[in-house]
């Protein structure tokens, strides 16, 4: 389908015999063949580009070739001859040797006689002026009784010329110029009918040029006197066009071996006729469309949302400034996700409302004729950021997350492949991903690290896409490489764990906590607790395993794949606390992570035992201190950023309900003795300065030596 030419728009014997255009055709095709009269005429087909004149006309020529061998078809296409001499010369020639071959044998043919007649010019083609050369070569052509001799052949034979010119408005103003005067004066000789095809505004548009700016009537006389029959193109039927709309698109996903669900059917089919039907689509425009999706479609197979590709591209075809407004300004369409977020807060994005506005007002400017209500309605679906200035909606993270997934053009992770149709540098596929995906079904879990591929052949550059796109095939694994999956992430928690917003649902650490929560709902129910015991064992990095707790499926978030029960998380939980006790005396913990270990503590295990862990951390960790002390002081939020408030009495007696304070005082005296000293004054935090860890240690002091 790709190489089909704008000729072939519509197939008379495939896809609807009964459009109007066909039955216009017949018509025309019908008066041209049964004229009796002798007269020359000349008869012109109006219409707008692309609305099917070419169709019309190659019609035309099919159905008179089929039921009518007396009329000799000369078609003739102007656009293609650049200049006035070459177009002349074959006019003249290609006409002639038509005749030639349809008319009897005579001692000296049609063709002959024109050259002979003119051959002493041709000479001075290139040298004498182009119009002075034309108005001889016709001068000589008409005064050497050529005509008479072609007449007198036509009515022997019982034959009739029928010309054919198309493309008509699309030559330079002195070839369409030329083209009228050849047309007026060869349609005196008997036996003649032209007829041409053009969009007459564009034909005015261009003599004026000739005749200036403010002639428009001299260049509509000048095409009357040429056109004794204008006639206008019939208006296409809107079904019929929609239908021809549909069979281009379905042709495409066909080829593309694509198919789209009932529902994406019904959203694409509801878009696209809301948002294009006020246009001035043509049927060359629905070929444009097809080919283009033959192009797109099978590049982006599986890697964006067809549904949002397909209306991506219609705004290519159908409105291109639009579709340019929207591939430059990616920042101002796409909602980023906050980076404050925390693990339990949906938070709401922030984006430029003003800038927003701002550009669609130039989309509606651009495209007065679209029509406002479907154009929104398209926006919104492509963008749902556009919704914020019509009415109360907010984009929540979880949305950005559901974007993702849908592999839609509103998230920033896909935006670019619609516009780009390739894969960038710091994307992958989602063909890489069934590999990976396949390449881990045949994994041994028993594999050393120095065998694993995540921080080998896959570069930590790579693992946030990498991570975000196992998630979107999660649901879609078998148990085998489920397990193997889990077993590689956790060999290698701690390249997760370097991540600047490790609160956040974006952040590497908690998409592979997510992750992997998805693919142990892939395990046996009866195997999963053995499997995360396993995974808490296999990784050295608390925070890791940590995150990993917190996201772990539960019973009643996983309707028909069981989670974990109460139960389960009691015993996972102190199964952690006990790995991360083997931990804090194997390795250095972070500090972004030593209050998570602080609640697991506190949560899973008594006062006492408690007390116990965090004095051997201490010993071995002494600037861990103040940050236990910090575990217990609320945080405060501004609009800039959360922080840390102050240690009131009310945490204090918190902290001593879960630790003994005797612990984190005599630990205090010994690592940090300046601080034993009982303050004059209750310290506080500064407001406006930065968060300072050593004051919880003076404000823990002042409240242990009241």
């Amino acid at each position: 389908m790709l190489g089909l030419g704008h000729e072939e728009l519509l197939n008379p014997k495939g896809l609807d015999d009964n459009s109007s255009h066909w039955k216009y055709a017949v018509r025309i095709a019908n008066v041209i063949s049964e004229r009796s009269d002798s007269k020359g005429v000349v008869v012109a087909l109006n219409g707008g580009w692309g609305n099917g004149k070419t169709t019309i006309l190659n019609y035309i020529d099919k159905l008179i070739c089929e039921k009518n061998d007396h009329v000799i078809r000369v078609h003739f296409n102007a656009w293609v001859y650049g200049t006035e001499e070459e177009l002349m010369r074959t006019f003249f020639e290609k006409s002639a040797q038509h005749i030639d071959k349809n008319l009897p044998k005579y001692d000296k043919s049609i063709y002959d006689l024109i050259y002979s007649s003119v051959s002493d010019l041709l000479p001075q083609m290139g040298i004498k002026s182009s119009g002075v050369f034309v108005s001889e070569y016709i001068g000589r052509i008409m005064q050497s009784g050529v005509s008479h001799e072609l007449v007198a052949r036509l009515k022997k034979s019982n034959k009739r010329i029928l010309f054919l010119i198309d493309n008509v408005d699309r030559c330079s103003p002195k070839v369409l110029q030329l083209i009228f005067r050849l047309v007026n004066l060869s349609s005196e000789v008997d036996y003649t009918t032209f007829l041409l095809a053009y969009d007459k505004s564009v034909v005015i548009q261009l003599l004026q040029e000739l005749y200036g700016s403010h002639s428009e009537k001299s260049a509509e006389a000048f095409i009357e006197k040429t056109v004794q029959v204008p006639l206008e193109l019939p208006l296409i039927d809107q079904s019929f066009l929609w239908r021809f709309y549909f069979k281009e698109i379905e042709d495409a996903l066909a080829i593309s071996n694509m198919t789209l669900t009932n529902e994406q059917t019904s959203q694409f089919t509801r878009l696209f006729i809301n948002a294009f039907s006020g246009m001035q689509i043509s049927p060359r425009d629905a070929k444009v469309y097809g080919n283009v999706l033959l192009f797109s479609l099978p590049i982006l197979k599986g890697e964006v949302n067809p549904v949002d590709l397909m209306l991506v591209e219609g705004l290519r075809v159908f409105s291109p400034k639009i579709y340019k407004i929207l591939r430059q300004n990616k920042n101002t369409l796409i909602s980023k996700p906050t980076e404050t977020m925390s693990l339990f807060r949906d938070s709401e994005n922030v984006f430029d409302k003003e800038e927003l506005k701002k550009l669609v007002d130039l989309i509606f400017e651009e495209n007065p004729q679209m029509s406002r209500s479907g154009l929104t309605y398209l926006l919104e679906r492509l963008f749902p950021v556009v919704k914020t200035l019509s009415y109360d909606y907010r984009i929540k993270d979880r949305d950005l997350l559901r974007w993702e997934e849908e592999k839609r053009v509103c998230s920033r992770f896909y935006f670019s492949r619609y516009f780009n149709y390739t894969i960038l540098d710091d994307d992958i596929s989602s063909g890489e991903v069934r590999e990976l995906i396949h390449f881990f079904s045949r994994w041994d879990i028993t594999s050393t690290p120095e065998n694993n591929p995540f921080g080998t052949f896959i570069k930590r550059e790579h693992l946030p896409v990498v991570i975000r796109k196992l998630r979107n095939r999660a649901n879609e694994m078998g148990q085998k490489e489920s397990l193997a999956l889990i077993v590689a992430l956790s060999q290698k928690g701690q390249i997760f764990t370097d991540d600047n917003i490790s609160e956040s649902m974006f952040s590497l650490r908690t998409q592979v906590a997510m992750l992997i929560g998805d693919l142990i709902k892939n395990i046996p129910e009866f195997e999963r607790m053995a499997v995360i015991k396993d995974v808490y064992m296999r990784s050295n990095s608390a925070g890791f395993i940590i995150n990993l707790f917190y996201w772990l499926p539960l019973k009643n978030d996983t309707p028909g794949h069981p989670g974990f029960s109460e139960e389960d998380i009691e015993t996972l939980g102190k199964y952690l606390g006990q790995r991360l006790s083997m931990l804090l005396l194997e390795t250095i913990i972070n500090k972004q992570e030593i209050e998570e270990l602080v609640n697991i503590f506190i949560k899973y295990f008594g006062r006492e035992e408690t007390s116990s862990k965090l004095k051997r951390w201490i010993e071995r960790q002494p600037e861990v201190l103040p940050y236990i002390i910090r575990y217990f002081v609320p945080s405060r939020y501004s609009k800039q950023d959360m922080r840390k408030g102050d240690l009131s009495l009310t945490c204090y007696e918190h902290l001593v309900e879960h630790i003994d304070v005797e612990v984190l005082w005599q630990s205090l005296t010994t690592f940090y003795p300046q601080y034993a000293c009982k303050p004059e004054s209750f310290p506080l935090q500064k407001i406006d300065g930065p968060e300072n860890v050593d004051i919880f240690m003076r404000q823990f002091s002042w409240f242990y030596q009241q």
